[in-house]
């Protein structure tokens, strides 16, 4: 019995009936890294190359050794589209867990938030607050609270991704997904 899952995407529901689910033996066979023997290397695609899709494909190869290959409908990145986003410790941390490299060249196309305003709807102040106030520790572990540029950040991830041999093709996207057959030996409690 194959199960259907749901996926919400842009106010749209995707159902997809041609995934096998099969169950998790223990997290360490997640968590744990590739074995050193000759296998094949696990295909993974990753539908968009936005900040989400970049951050993954460098998380899976830095993690797991996993090099992905990305797929993204737009033709090409563009300069200077696109608006500012914040980033906060949590999100930082995951930058510098990937590379304190990487951690440094967003940090240097950023802007430091240094005071945080709360406004009513009509724009007049509530309170103002110091960041480094709010942001706990964040700043003595180098990681405060900054804004940058969309496309910058965006960038800065494309770059790394090609940088580590991994392949992001433009003008396409995913239309089916289709299961790999199961040849896991070690698993005899394969549901299908």
């Amino acid at each position: 019995h194959n199960p259907t899952l749901y996926l919400k995407t842009n106010n749209r529901q995707l159902r997809i009936n041609s995934i096998q689910f099969n169950p998790i033996q223990s997290m360490s066979t997640v968590l744990s890294p590739p074995s050193t023997k000759e296998e094949d290397p696990v295909p993974v695609v990753i539908a968009g190359a936005g900040i989400v899709g970049l951050v993954l494909a460098l998380s899976l190869e830095k993690h797991l050794g996993i090099k992905c290959r990305i797929v993204d409908q737009a033709h090409a990145f563009n300069d200077g589209v696109g608006a500012g986003i914040g980033m906060y410790p949590n999100g930082l941390r995951v930058i510098r867990d990937i590379s304190p490299l990487l951690l440094a060249k967003i940090q240097h196309e950023g802007i430091p938030y240094r005071q945080r305003r709360w406004e009513r709807h009509d724009g007049s102040e509530i309170m103002t607050a110091d960041e480094s106030v709010i942001s706990d520790d964040s700043y003595a572990y180098n990681l405060e609270p900054m804004g940058i540029r969309r496309w910058k950040l965006q960038k800065i991830l494309y770059q790394a991704v090609l940088k580590r041999g991994m392949v992001v093709e433009f003008g396409k996207r995913v239309s089916k997904a289709i299961p790999l057959p199961n040849n896991n030996k070690n698993n005899n409690n394969t549901q299908n």
